[in-house]
């Protein structure tokens, strides 16, 4: 300890030119505010400013300096042998002299602040108030105390560490430096490709592992100094191997070990999920689109095709977590989405699902962003529509079929392949000057062999309602049946909602139902020949069933309920609707010819308590996904259901993709 203190003390002795240095620099903090031009600023801003700039250019230039000299320099100059020659391990030489250096960098770094922070008082302007003319430094460092640490504290350590090594190295010259630098070069590579795939996916992951790459370089250097100085001793070229052996054999380990949790977190299976944050299902077939939360993977989100019956998966990259952005086809065989590929560049791939297993198949379009789909039923075709246009290729060979500019701006929302080579694109456009307030829908019909419009109309809301600002697109609703090729539209004005059928080739309304009970959106039946509406009425639940070709209306009655949420046809002639009161809720199965109610889920069964609020349902009805990222799937042929939890174990605040019968 004697050993070590004296060393400490000797190296701030001879490098005591520092203090002043830094005394220097501490004065042009003090000074600036008052130059030519700046007086009309606030000197605090200006001098807690510039006192960080300096302290942060001071101290990593010293750093750079006396790390390059505090062994390398004495070895080259032959006084480390003066140590040597008493009494004195290698560990006390290595750590004293660091310890020494370390102390000068800070100490000159506190130097430097200490004035200008000790001038602004009790309030300095350090604690980063955006509204300051120095907003840019705030900018730069997120407004985090913290980070401006790492930049004085951890920066500093790090380059006086690799500049020890390097100086070491580079006094040494010999061959070994070349392999030190191939390495390098090496490990750069490797972990450059390895975190630029994983911050596509799991970006907190990169700051994490980044981190701890850091931190233990930061220790493998600090053991690699001590051993140079303990086993080279006085002789620079065996230190030399002794640092780079210690150096490349700890950065090895850490690096195996930082890219091995970064694979194991993107090493994900549907099993792991705990919560399901979006889901899609194919409309045929088992296989489903299913994006959620793992536990303990630093915020890692997966998506998978997992296949329901055979329970095979893909994983998807990076598809933006969201449905959208995947595309089945109407007979469940394809799927196609776009995924990142480097340099801001966006693959469209394409899965081929059988019936137990999915292929991947990479196509040669490529695009600046993700982009929504839409297949055509076979899956050969792909729409990609965008603000104005929408082009049409094929999914394989990535050949433009059709490229059709609409008539004037808009968002598209809804792109059918009909059967006779037509399309018909459904558009909505906002009014001039008023924020989310809808003007019309315009629906076009387009002729895949030409690409010409053959026929646009619109679908406008009822003239009081625009002059009365508009509506938003939640008060006036558009909703497309290709089964039927008709539209069914709810036109809000004042409160009062009005339903109407409109035929999808010239708009023609060829049923008007009236008002409509605006509580739950209308849904089609999957022929497109009915339409489901579900309302509460003098605290009772009603079901509404509609019919286009008639006009007729049945209402079923659903006992007492405080609100409804409408899901679905089934495949087997029933409407799924979730029923609930402030103690109590359901899941009811509705036959639509008959108005018999039979119970899904519900009452005393444990699993599906409070999981109605928020939910989404598949396109076949078979699979809904509540408000707690859980999902369920229903059997409604043998009047079962599967409660698909946790793979282990069953619990209402960790439910993933697993499976548990729950017979009724």
């Amino acid at each position: 300890m004697k050993a070590f203190l004296a060393i400490v003390i000797r190296e701030l002795k001879d490098r005591r030119a520092v203090f002043a240095a830094a005394g220097f620099a501490a004065l042009l903090p003090l000074l600036l505010p008052f130059a030519p031009g700046i007086g009309w600023s606030s000197v605090s801003e200006v001098r807690e400013l510039v006192a960080i700039c300096m302290a942060l250019s001071l101290g990593w230039i010293l750093a750079l300096f006396l790390g390059a000299g505090m062994i390398g320099g004495d070895l080259s100059q032959g006084r480390l042998g003066f140590y040597f020659s008493r009494p004195v391990s290698g560990g006390a030489i290595w750590w004293g002299k660091g310890v020494a250096n370390v102390l000068l960098v800070f100490a000159a770094e506190l130097i430097i602040l200490l004035p200008a922070f000790v001038l602004s008082g009790a309030n300095p302007v350090f604690a980063f108030n955006s509204a300051n003319w120095w907003v840019t430094l705030d900018l730069l460092t997120g407004g985090s105390l913290s980070m401006i640490a790492g930049l004085l504290i951890g920066v500093p350590l790090l380059l006086l560490l690799v500049s020890h090594a390097i100086g070491i190295m580079w006094r040494a010259r010999s061959a070994w430096m070349a392999l030190d630098a191939a390495l390098f070069v090496a490990l750069l590579m490797v972990l450059w490709l390895r975190l630029a795939s994983l911050a596509m996916e799991a970006p907190l992951a990169v700051i994490v592992i980044s981190g701890f790459f850091v931190f233990s370089v930061l220790a493998v250097l600090f053991l690699a100094g001590w051993a140079q100085v303990s086993f080279g001793r006085t002789d620079i070229q065996r230190g030399h191997r002794v640092l780079s052996g210690v150096l490349w054999s700890g950065v090895f380990v850490t690096a195996v070990t930082a890219i091995g949790y970064g694979a194991w977190i993107v090493d994900a299976a549907p099993d792991d999920l705990d919560m399901i944050v979006d889901v899609d299902s194919a409309p045929k077939g088992p296989w489903i689109n299913v994006f959620g939360t793992v536990p303990h993977r630093l915020g890692f989100m997966p998506q998978f095709l997992f296949n329901r019956v055979s329970r095979d998966f893909v994983r998807i990259t990076h598809c933006e977590n969201s449905s959208r952005y995947l595309a089945f086809s109407s007979d469940g065989r394809r799927a196609a989405w776009v995924r990142p590929v480097g340099n801001g560049n966006h693959q469209l791939v394409y899965a081929d699902l059988g019936a137990d297993r999915a292929t991947i198949r990479e196509t040669p379009m490529m695009f600046d962003d993700q982009v929504s789909l839409v297949l055509s039923d076979d899956g050969t075709l792909v729409a990609i529509p965008d603000w104005r246009q929408f082009a049409v290729y094929e999914l394989e060979t990535g050949r433009l079929v059709i490229a059709t500019r609409l008539l004037e701006p808009g968002y598209v929302r809804t792109v059918g392949f009909l059967p006779d080579g037509r399309l018909r694109v459904l558009s909505l456009h906002y009014s001039d000057g008023a924020i989310f307030s809808v003007a019309h829908y315009r629906i076009y019909e387009i002729d895949l062999a030409t690409g010409k419009i053959e026929t646009s109309w619109k679908i406008e809301p009822a003239r009081a309602a625009v002059d009365d600002c508009g509506l938003t697109d939640d008060q006036f609703y558009v909703s497309y049946n290709k089964t039927s090729d008709r539209f069914l539209v709810v036109d809000g004005c004042f409160g009062r909602y009005r339903l109407t059928v409109r035929e999808g080739r010239d708009g023609v309304v060829m049923r008007d139902f009236g008002r409509f009970h605006e509580e739950n959106w209308p849904r089609w039946s999957l022929d497109g020949r009915r339409i489901f509406g579900a309302f509460v009425e003098d605290g009772r639940g009603w079901l509404e069933i509609l019919s286009v070709a008639d006009g007729m209306i049945v209402r079923w009655p659903l006992g007492p309920a405080e609100d409804l949420r409408l899901a679905g046809e089934s495949e087997y002639g029933e409407v799924l609707v979730a029923c609930w009161l402030p103690d109590a809720e359901r899941a009811l199965a509705v036959d639509i010819e008959t108005g018999v109610i039979r119970p899904i889920l519900g009452g005393s069964n444990a699993a599906a308590d409070r999981i109605w609020r928020g939910f989404w349902v598949s396109r076949d009805a078979r699979l809904m996904l509540n408000e707690a990222g859980a999902l369920l799937e229903w059997d409604l042929e043998n009047r079962r259901s599967v409660w698909q939890g946790a793979w282990r174990e069953i619990s209402r605040d960790r439910c993933g993709i697993g499976g548990m019968r729950v017979d009724l």
